[in-house]
């Protein structure tokens, strides 16, 4: 997309995207016309910040693996003062620490124990479905007892197919064997954040047309053959209807205008005012684009439940461009989350730091008092000194 990017910017042509996440094409100076449909890695800040507030956290250790994806969106945690409210200091990421799938747990438990000196909230970037090895690590050092908090996120797509035997199951922690009860408890204290999918309904529509219209043939149309076998969409093919749909609408208004649908930067300047003039439904819900012409997508949050499945039960979403956080499943702040030991609810999430800091110093008051064992020890040796001299003072005087 980058090449296709630039190319397009230099040309004055219109681009819409629908797998263009990276940080870089935020750049409209760079990318002046490019058009962006799945939601950028730039939100992610902005979904951390409302858990931050939620839980009241303000400071994480991030742990992400090296592959791009994931490493992409560590870098946009830790990049949220280039774009964000400069006067706010939303949170701080107190170290990051790289990761791969042929560490062995040695090198993992090391990771950790630098972790557990100076953070209780942990965001790992990595593929769902790889946290088990993580989790039962962390279990093995203490590290689910309820004091940590544990966040996967990441900008990985899913169908609803795959939502369904990948995500709402418990297929991440279950692998048959003799760790599955102890990778339950290790993922007790564990947040799934991710982008929110296609509804069920949409998904299922989705799949009948796409196999209808793959054999379809119109002297019209001009297509290119169809394929021998039929293949069900992916999950970005939604995004790429609405890409679709949104240039049709924006060529449509400018044709109108008897104005240059062609003409890139227009088109640009068209987008970016379009979904605050109009409501557009698309496949993958409202379609809202910010002053960048880029997507502000929802995400979701999940939680596992007691049978070890897992469940939403936030939706982070835009609503007027702003975002705003909405409980799922009937949810409360006395019922939202589940933690370790059965405690339920936002009170017993764990503090992004220990009451007394981490290395004790914030309670001074209990450092600076006396040794308790040496007081008892001088007050039992002055009552036998008082009792031996009133002994030899008594047998003396009788």
């Amino acid at each position: 997309m980058d090449g296709v990017a630039l190319l397009a910017s230099h040309w004055n042509t219109p681009v819409f995207g629908w797998v263009s996440q990276d940080l870089a094409f935020q750049d409209k100076t760079m990318y002046s016309t490019l058009v962006r449909f799945l939601g950028p890695l730039n939100r992610f800040p902005n979904v951390l910040f409302h858990l931050q507030s939620l839980f009241k956290w303000s400071q994480f250790s991030v742990v992400h693996d090296i592959r791009d994806p994931y490493r992409a969106v560590s870098e946009a945690l830790g990049e949220y003062k280039t774009y964000g409210n400069k006067d706010m200091d939303w949170y701080s990421i107190v170290n990051t620490f790289k990761v791969s799938n042929d560490m062995d747990d040695k090198q993992i438990e090391e990771i950790f124990r630098q972790i557990q000196k100076f953070s209780r909230i942990v965001v790992m970037a990595l593929p769902w479905l790889d946290m088990r090895k993580y989790m039962l690590v962390a279990h093995r050092l203490g590290m689910s007892n309820g004091e940590y908090a544990f966040i996967c996120i990441h900008g990985d797509l899913y169908t609803y197919d795959r939502m369904k035997t990948d995500v709402f199951s418990d297929l991440v922690w279950r692998k048959n064997d003799s760790y599955d009860s102890i990778a339950k408890d290790a993922f007790e204290p564990v947040f799934h954040v991710m982008m929110k999918p296609l509804e069920k309904k949409h998904w299922v529509l989705f799949k009948e047309y796409a196999g209808k219209f793959s054999s379809k043939k119109d002297p019209n149309w001009n297509l290119p053959e169809p394929p021998g076998n039929y293949t069900t969409p992916d999950a970005y093919a939604p995004y790429l209807y609405d890409a679709t749909l949104v240039w049709a609408i924006l060529a449509d208004k400018i044709l109108k205008e008897n104005k240059n649908p062609h003409d890139g930067e227009y088109m640009f300047l068209k987008a970016t005012k379009l979904t605050a003039e109009e409501d557009v439904d698309g496949l993958t819900g409202k379609v809202s684009l910010d002053n960048f012409a880029d997507r502000n997508l929802n995400f979701q949050v999940l939680d596992m439940t007691e049978n070890g499945t897992f469940e939403r039960i936030l939706t982070i979403r835009y609503q007027n461009k702003l975002m705003e956080v909405q409980f799922e499943n009937n949810k409360t702040e006395e019922t939202l989350s589940r933690w370790p030991n059965g405690k339920v609810g936002i009170k017993y999430a764990p503090p992004d730091e220990p009451i007394c800091g981490f290395d004790g110093k914030k309670c001074p008051e209990r450092n600076e008092q006396p040794d308790r064992t040496f007081i008892y020890v001088f007050s039992a040796g002055g009552v036998v000194f008082v009792v031996v001299v009133a002994t030899i003072l008594y047998c003396i005087l009788k």
